[in-house]
C-alpha cells in the first residue's frame, strides 16, 4: 500500500550528500574490467608507472607518452601501491575518489555564494543525477579530477579575493596547476575566468599590493616547472614536441581526432542533461538575466555564467569534442538550476521539468529492461549479441531488474513530492545513484566478454605461450596491452611486417582487426602461406582474429 505524500519522510540533507558522494566509489568497485575508449590506456599507463619506477615521464608500450600530463597516472598508481599494482578497481577509484570530493566541493560553493546550504544540496543532487555524470564520475578518466580541482581552484580563490588571506592564495595556485597537470588547456583557462568574472561582478578583490597576486603564479610555475622542466629532458625531443605540440592540433583538428560540428555541443546537451534538461534550462535562463538577480547573488551567477555559458562557446569554438569535455561545465550549469528552484524563478518551465523528472527514471527503466533484447550498438555496441547466442539473454533481465524496480519506485517516490521541488529532487537524485549502483555490481561485469579486451588476450595468450604477440589493423595496442599484462606488443603496419613476423622459428601471435586480415587475405591470397586463423569474436564492437605461425590442433 502506498505512502500518503504527507507521510513520507523528508531526506536528510546530510545523509544524503555522504551516498551521493560515496555512489561512484561504490560503483568503481564493480568487478568489470577496463573498457575502451580511455580506461584501458590509462590503466596501462599507471601500470608502466609502477613497474619503471618512473614517476617523472608517464609511459604506455615502454614509449613515453605525452598525451596528457601525469597527475591523474600519479593519483592511480599511488592508490594501486599497498595492493601490489595496479588493477581495474584502483584504477577507476582514481578517477571516483574525485567525483567524492566535487559533492562537498559544490555544495560549499553554493553556500558561499547564496548563504543557502539546502540550495548547495540541490545543486548536487542534479550533478550527480545526471545519467551522463553517474557514468562519467564511475569510470578510470581524467574528467572527474580536472572538474575537482577546477572547483577547488575557484572556491580557494573567492577566499583569497574576499580575505587577502595568502593560505588561500596559495591553495589557489597549487589548485590551479594541478588541474592543467591532470588535462592541460581546459585546466588552465576556466579557473581565471571564472574568477574574474566572479570578481568583476561583486567587485571585491584585494589591494594590488597584497602578495597574493605574486604568490598565485609563482607557486603554479614553481610547482608545474619543478616537474616539466626535468620531464622535458628525460622524455627527449619527441616527447616534449608532442606534450607542447597537441594543443594547437586538437584546437584545430589538425590532428583529425573527434572533429565535430560547432553545434555538436547543442545537439547533445539536451542528453547529456537527462532527468534534468528543462531544469537546466531554467538554470541558462537565470544565468543570461543575472543582472536581474539581487546585487548580492550575482558574484556566484557570474561565475556560473563565465564557465556555464563561457566554456560551452569556447568548447564549441575548437575543432575536437566529445562529451566528456563538457563535465567541468555542469556543476555550474547545476548551480544556476538548484538558484533558480529555490527561488522560484520560471515556474511554468519548472512544473513542465517535473514531468519530464518523473518520465525519465520511467523510460530509463523500461530501456534498460529491452537492453538484452534490442539492437543497442548505440548503448553498449553489443550489436544484438543476446540475438546471436540464441535469443534473450535471461540473466542479463535478472540482472538488470533490481535497477529497473529502483527506478520505477523513484518516479513513484518522486512524485509524491511534486509540491516540494527540492524533495522531488533529492528522492529523483538518490534514486538514480542506487540504480546505478545496482548497474555498476550487477550488470556491467556480464559485459566484459564483449567490452573488455580480456577473450583476445586469453586467446592469444593460449596460442603464443612465451612466444610474442603482436597488434595490427586497429589503433588499440594500449589498451590491448593491458589485458596481455605484458610490458610491450609491436605493431604490424602491414603484410610485409606480418610476413617477416610469422616467418620465425618460435611461435608468433597476432591480434588483428578482422576487417584488416580479412582484406589482407583478398590482396595476397597466395602469400599467406604458413599463417593461420586460431580464434574470431567480437570485442568492443569491433570484429577481431587471433593470427599464429602454427597450425591449430
Amino acid at each position: 500500500m502506498g505512502l500518503a505524500a504527507g507521510k513520507i519522510r523528508p531526506v536528510n540533507d546530510r545523509r544524503l550528500l555522504w551516498l551521493l558522494a560515496l555512489i561512484p566509489v561504490i560503483c568503481a568497485c564493480s568487478a568489470r574490467d577496463l573498457w575502451a575508449p580511455d580506461e584501458p590506456r590509462y590503466g596501462q599507463v599507471a601500470r608502466e608507472m609502477l613497474d619503471r619506477g618512473d614517476w617523472l615521464v608517464p609511459h604506455v608500450n615502454n614509449a613515453p607518452y605525452a598525451e596528457k600530463p601525469p597527475l591523474y597516472y600519479w593519483g592511480a598508481a599511488a592508490l594501486s601501491l599497498p595492493f601490489g599494482g595496479v588493477s581495474p578497481v584502483t584504477a577507476r577509484l582514481a578517477g571516483a575518489l574525485y567525483a567524492f570530493g566535487c559533492v562537498f566541493l559544490l555544495v560549499l560553493l553554493v553556500r558561499r555564494w547564496f548563504d543557502d546550504r539546502a540550495m548547495g544540496v540541490t545543486a548536487a543532487a542534479v550533478f550527480t543525477s545526471m545519467i551522463f555524470v553517474q557514468w562519467v564520475m564511475q569510470r578510470s578518466a581524467l574528467d572527474q579530477p580536472l572538474t575537482f580541482f577546477i572547483l577547488l581552484t575557484i572556491e580557494r580563490g573567492q577566499v583569497w579575493l574576499e580575505s587577502g588571506r595568502l593560505g588561500p592564495a596559495v591553495a589557489c595556485g597549487a589548485a590551479w596547476i594541478a588541474a592543467i597537470l591532470v588535462k592541460g588547456p581546459l585546466g588552465l583557462l576556466f579557473p581565471p575566468a571564472a574568477l574574474a568574472a566572479g570578481a568583476i561582478a561583486s567587485r571585491t578583490a584585494p589591494s594590488w599590493k597584497n602578495a597574493g597576486w605574486l604568490l598565485v603564479p609563482l607557486v603554479m610555475a614553481g610547482l608545474g616547472l619543478a616537474w616539466l622542466l626535468p620531464a622535458l629532458e628525460a622524455g627527449g625531443e619527441a616527447y616534449s614536441d608532442r606534450l607542447l605540440g597537441q594543443i594547437k592540433g586538437r584546437a584545430t583538428g589538425g590532428e583529425g581526432h573527434h572533429l565535430r560540428p560547432f553545434y555538436y555541443f547543442v545537439e547533445r546537451t539536451p542528453v547529456v542533461s537527462m532527468p534534468w534538461t528543462l531544469h537546466l534550462l531554467a538554470g541558462l535562463l537565470v544565468m543570461v538575466k543575472l543582472r536581474g538577480q539581487p546585487a548580492a547573488d550575482r558574484r556566484g551567477l557570474a561565475t556560473c555564467a563565465a564557465i556555464g555559458i563561457g566554456g560551452f562557446l569556447f568548447l564549441s569554438a575548437i575543432a575536437t569534442k566529445r562529451e566528456v569535455y563538457m563535465m567541468p561545465l555542469l556543476p555550474f550549469a547545476c548551480t544556476a538550476t538548484a538558484y533558480a528552484i529555490h527561488r522560484g524563478l520560471f515556474p511554468r518551465i519548472e512544473r513542465i521539468g517535473r514531468i519530464f523528472m518523473i518520465a525519465t527514471p520511467i523510460v530509463f527503466g523500461f530501456v534498460l529492461l529491452a537492453l538484452p533484447l534490442l539492437e543497442v550498438d548505440a548503448v553498449v555496441r553489443t550489436r544484438s549479441l543476446a540475438f546471436r547466442e540464441g535469443g534473450a539473454n535471461w540473466s542479463w533481465i535478472g540482472a538488470l531488474l533490481p535497477a529497473v524496480l529502483i527506478l520505477w519506485g523513484t518516479a513513484y517516490l518522486a512524485s509524491n513530492r511534486l509540491a516540494d521541488p527540492p524533495q522531488a529532487i533529492r528522492r529523483t537524485a538518490l534514486g538514480i545513484g542506487v540504480a546505478f549502483v545496482a548497474i555498476s555490481l550487477l550488470f556491467l561485469p556480464k559485459l566484459d566478454v564483449h567490452k573488455s579486451y580480456a577473450p583476445a588476450a586469453e586467446a592469444a595468450h593460449r596460442v603464443a605461450g612465451d612466444g610474442p604477440i603482436y597488434n595490427a589493423g586497429f589503433g588499440q595496442g594500449p589498451k590491448l596491452l593491458w589485458s596481455l599484462d605484458r610490458k610491450e606488443t609491436a605493431q604490424i603496419h602491414g603484410f610485409y611486417d606480418l610476413r617477416d613476423a610469422m616467418v620465425v622459428d618460435e611461435p608468433a601471435t597476432v591480434v588483428a582487426g578482422a576487417k584488416w586480415w580479412d582484406r589482407l587475405r583478398v590482396e595476397h591470397t597466395d602469400a599467406l602461406g604458413g599463417i593461420y586463423e586460431t580464434w574470431r569474436a567480437l570485442v568492443d564492437g569491433r570484429e577481431m582474429v587471433i593470427l599464429s605461425n602454427r597450425r591449430p590442433n
